[in-house]
């Protein structure tokens, strides 16, 4: 349901917690753009440690918005 509305759902999976992390993790490799940026969010939000590898990793990112957005998400984390 998530990766077919991921703006609708956010609220819910923030709910969920960090149990659904390493599917979201798999949305930040293997998805569109747009599930990509919904999972930064998200992650941004709720993520661990565990985000940090592949999030570092997509930091380059040619897309600005979708690299701030890792940004944030990497700087939520590590202020946990």
């Amino acid at each position: 349901l998530w990766s077919e509305d991921p703006e609708k759902w956010l609220n819910q999976y923030l709910l969920i917690g960090s149990v659904i992390e390493p599917r979201i993790i798999l949305h930040l490799e293997n998805s569109p753009l747009r599930l990509q940026k919904a999972a930064a969010i998200l992650l941004a939000k709720m993520g661990t440690h565990k985000s940090l590898p592949i999030l570092e990793k997509l930091n380059t990112s040619s897309d600005d918005e979708f690299k701030i957005l890792v940004e944030r998400a990497i700087e939520g984390i590590k202020a946990r």
